[in-house]
């Protein structure tokens, strides 16, 4: 009854599974819907194909697919547990694929072009690292934009062997859409690795990077020096017979000179001819599936058995005519043969350095760690013993400074109470004005050697903290990058194994089947690298966080407070309008602004006669000292008076 049922099927032509439809391998292939065929053929065909389900002797159930894409065709389900497991592969892959790539490509291009925004506008772009990484971002977007959502988009709507590829529409197509997987996921890779170098050269050859562009540097500029002594000399000659000597026309030649002589300069002229150079060979390298890559029919004789050439006579009259972009005929030899070369070159050996470097930098962060955790150790010891050597002696210091400190306060109370007994907070400002800079010559000097010191030791600390931290950052973008994309590269090589060791493996339906769904869901993990620079920027780094609330958070909330000042001040103009106070609400900040520098200048000329008079240990006489407590006094008086106009007019 089931072989009536089948046959019945196959005649009415209503079971569409039960012939061997082409499954679409490695994204190329195109139905043409075209049968050359006659319907004696036809029938023949079927009965053959009948006749060898029956030799298998394996049973088969008809489901409904559960994608909405394919609702109206019936998929073939065997009982076996090869063909089940293959089955859910071929769901799981499916689903995957349609639900993570529209989300690596919504956050990914967002953030991306935040990141590129953020490292335009911030300090962060002075450094030669950022540009390299202003590139990677422009590159992944690219790839998110083009390569990754023509590929979901084909997942999408094409997944069925009825319908049809974009690449497989036309021979330009063919042509044009091969060439953007290549050159963006190439130049993603390249500069990955010259992100990791910089950081490689910066944390573990230090020393020699930065003498080689020094001595570079000053190479450069003694010649450019040595050049334009010469011109000036041979001007100089030439003046003595009559002709002037423009001194402007050397002005270009001696700025290139001064720009020679600096480092940043020089590294970011650096960084930008390595830029156009990657950009230039992963252009150049990437255009071979322009010239090698056509439209070629191709037959569906067996599942994963398609190519023309490769099939008999007497199958090619019995089998469904399609088309798919794929290497030219007369180009096959060659593209395996510059396919591997240039996979791994563009792909391969970026990745490979990328991982060796990236473990040398981690192995020298980590001792650098331990060195300076022994070192702030050997450094504190040092320092509690020469604090305890030190004690007695400072005692001492302390002991005698505070006694003549002492006495020139009590003088200095005496004088101030006999002259003025009714301000008494003039003399306890003088009081403590006097024992701020009645300190030895000693003491100060120490404090301004500390604060020295402190200021000189907090700079290298700074920038290696930065240093650090965008080396954190950076590695870790890279470590994200080795571990999203080492499984697809691992696989791509396994098929160039087998394809090679193995042909025979090719023949079997379920390998190329298993071969295709792996192939789609190892590709969706390697897109989702490209969404993930600004994850890493945001959480690693703090002048990146920093700059990212100063133009997108502070600005939000300044444009919310501005609007709501406008508000109310249109309503208290509106409801008290008074242009005298107004007037006088507009020359507040000018009268804040001259009541300061006033107390500024009287201030320092306060600290400064006091400070040379206890330098040079004088006694204040009582008219000089009665002179300055009636200027304080006049001074204070007039503050005063300026201060409660102020509160009368805002009241």
């Amino acid at each position: 009854m089931n072989m009536a049922t089948n046959l019945g099927k196959i005649v009415s032509g209503s079971d569409e599974s039960s012939l061997s439809v082409y499954d679409h391998l490695d994204d190329n292939t195109k139905n043409n819907m075209t049968s050359n065929t006659g319907d004696s053929q036809q029938f023949a065909a079927m009965l053959k194909q009948l006749y060898s389900s029956m030799s298998d002797n394996q049973s088969s159930y008809n489901f409904p697919s559960r994608s909405s894409l394919s609702s109206s065709s019936i998929r073939k389900f065997p009982a076996s547990s090869n063909d089940l497991n293959s089955y859910i592969l071929s769901i799981v892959s499916h689903w995957f694929v349609l639900l993570v790539n529209p989300i690596v490509i919504l956050f990914g291009v967002i953030g991306n072009l935040l990141a590129t925004y953020i490292l335009i506008k911030g300090n962060i772009a002075k450094l030669p690292v950022s540009f390299y990484t202003i590139m990677l971002n422009i590159s992944d977007t690219l790839n998110l934009l083009i390569p990754v959502f023509i590929f979901w988009l084909d997942n999408l709507f094409n997944r069925t062997p009825e319908r049809v590829y974009f690449r497989d529409r036309s021979n330009f197509l063919c042509k044009v859409l091969m060439c953007p997987d290549q050159l963006f996921a190439a130049l993603s890779a390249w500069y990955m690795c010259a992100i990791s170098f910089n950081r490689w050269c910066s944390v573990c050859r230090p020393s020699t990077y930065f003498f080689r562009t020094t001595a570079s540097v000053s190479k450069a500029s003694s010649s450019g020096s040595n050049v334009v002594n010469n011109k000036i000399n041979n001007g100089q000659k030439k003046d003595l017979f009559g002709t002037p000597a423009s001194s402007s026309s050397w002005f270009p030649f001696n700025y290139c000179c001064c720009m020679m002589r600096n480092i940043k300069y020089r590294q970011h002229l650096r960084a930008f001819r390595s830029i156009g150079i990657i950009t230039l060979i992963g252009i150049l390298c990437c255009l071979y599936p322009i010239f090698m890559h056509e439209l070629r029919p191709v037959m569906a004789i067996k599942p994963h058995d398609f190519d023309v050439l490769e099939t008999d006579s007497n199958d090619r009259d019995h089998s469904k005519q399609w088309t798919r972009c794929y290497y030219s005929t007369k180009h096959e030899y060659a593209y395996d043969i510059i396919g591997i070369i240039l996979t791994s070159f563009l792909h391969i050996l970026p990745l490979t350095s990328v991982a060796v470097m990236n473990i040398m930098i981690i192995v020298r962060l980590r001792k650098r760690q331990r060195l300076m955790a022994v070192s702030t150790n050997s450094a504190r010891s040092v320092l509690l013993n020469k604090k305890k050597k030190k004690a007695s002696l400072k005692e001492l210091q302390k002991h005698f400074t505070y006694k003549l400190n002492s006495s020139s306060i009590k003088e200095m109370k005496q004088t101030n109470m006999i002259i003025s007994p009714s301000t008494p907070s003039l003399v306890i400002t003088h009081k403590d004005q006097a024992t701020l800079t009645d300190s030895p010559a000693n003491s100060i000097k120490s404090k301004t050697t500390q604060v020295s010191l402190g200021s000189s030791g907090n700079a290298p600390r700074r920038h290696q903290s930065r240093d650090r931290t965008i080396t954190i950052m950076l590695v870790s973008v890279a470590l994200s990058y080795i571990i999203l994309t080492l499984p697809y590269r691992l696989f791509w090589s396994y098929n160039v194994y087998i394809k090679r060791m193995y042909p025979e493996k090719l023949k079997s339906e379920a390998y190329l089947s298993r071969m295709h769904y792996i192939d789609h869901v190892l590709r969706t993990i390697r897109n989702i690298h490209y969404g993930t620079n600004f994850i890493f920027f945001i959480f690693l780094s703090k002048p990146f966080r920093r700059k990212f609330r100063q133009l997108f958070i502070d600005r939000f909330r300044h444009n919310k407070t501005d609007q709501f000042d406008d508000q109310s001040m249109n309503t208290f103009t509106t409801n008290n309008y008074n242009p005298n106070k107004i007037n006088n609400v507009q020359n507040i900040p000018a009268i804040l602004e001259l009541i300061n520098e006033k107390n500024h200048k009287q201030n320092h000329v306060i600290k400064t006669e006091r400070s040379t008079r206890t330098s040079n240990h004088e006694t204040p006489s009582l008219i000089d000292d009665a002179r300055i407590q009636e200027d304080e006094l006049y001074s204070i008086i007039e503050l005063e008076l300026e201060r409660n106009e102020l509160l009368d007019e805002l009241k």
